[in-house]
This record gives structure tokens, C-alpha cells and sequence, in this order.
């Protein structure tokens, strides 16, 4: 196997962070239909089901955020759900659940983060993920939440 076959193999257990084919910003905050807040795949699932999906998210990741390679503080990493919305047919599909820190957890639910007041930390966060101020705005991070302070690159 030649070395680019090595290493091409290896990308899919790389934090997007440190992978050549990703550019920042590596992580954004998901779009939730509004009628599917609250909603996730735990509240669904036997306790015992769910833990076995998002043990395994843990153990693909070797317990490490699939973003930026980092963990936790008080809990290494948080089981986070993929979803694809067709609005038209008014269907949601599950595309994948993935390991992330907390941090990164925080910039994927943005509503959530903005209504648990941690916006500030998660506004620090993302600046040292290499947002930049004009990502921001297009994602109306600056009408949710009026002081987007993002350092350009």
C-alpha cells in the first residue's frame, strides 16, 4: 500500500481539525426545525439502547471529539446526532451519531447554548476554532446574539 493509500485511510479517524481536505470552520451550529427542538434520539430509546449507540460513538472516536480532538473537563465527550430534513415531506433522518467535547457540543446546538446562557464561552470557543466574523453574520450568529466577537484569519 503506497503512502497516500495509508494516509487516506487513516482521515476517517482524524479530528476534521488536523485533517488536509477540511478547512474551518470545523464545526457549525445545526438548523433545527423549530417543531423538533427538545427532540433527540435518547428521549426514543430504552436506556440500554442508547447507551450502547453512544458508547460506541465513544469508542470509534477513541473518546475524543471527532471536531477537534479534544475532551472535557468534568466528562470526556457528549453523543451528538446527525439529522437530515426533508421539509417538504416533513421527514427526519438519521444520518450518524458522533463524539463531541462538550465546547464543540455548545456550537452545535446554539439555541440551546444561547437559552442555557453559555453563549460567551461558546463565542470564545469558536473563535479559537477559526471562525471568522463574516462566517458569523451569514449564519446570523449576529442577530441571535449581538457582540460576535471572531477574529478574522
Amino acid at each position: 500500500m503506497a503512502h497516500r493509500d495509508k494516509l487516506d485511510a487513516l482521515l476517517p479517524f482524524v479530528p476534521y481539525r488536523y485533517r488536509p481536505d477540511r478547512k474551518p470552520p470545523y464545526i457549525r451550529p445545526w438548523m433545527v426545525p423549530q417543531a423538533l427542538w427538545g427532540f433527540n434520539l435518547r428521549a426514543f430509546l430504552a436506556p440500554e439502547d442508547w447507551n450502547r449507540i453512544r458508547k460506541d460513538a465513544y469508542a470509534r472516536s477513541g473518546s475524543r471529539c471527532r471536531v477537534c480532538g479534544g475532551r472535557g473537563p468534568q466528562w470526556p465527550v457528549e453523543a451528538d446526532e446527525g439529522w437530515a430534513y426533508d421539509d417538504e415531506r416533513r421527514i427526519q433522518t438519521l444520518k450518524g451519531v458522533i463524539s463531541l467535547c462538550p465546547d464543540c457540543h455548545d456550537v452545535r446546538h446554539w439555541g440551546k447554548t444561547l437559552t442555557e446562557g453559555r453563549q460567551d464561552a461558546a463565542l470564545a470557543w469558536m473563535a479559537e476554532e477559526r471562525w471568522t466574523r463574516l462566517f458569523g453574520q451569514f449564519l446570523g450568529l449576529n442577530k441571535l446574539y449581538p457582540v460576535v466577537v471572531m477574529p478574522p484569519f
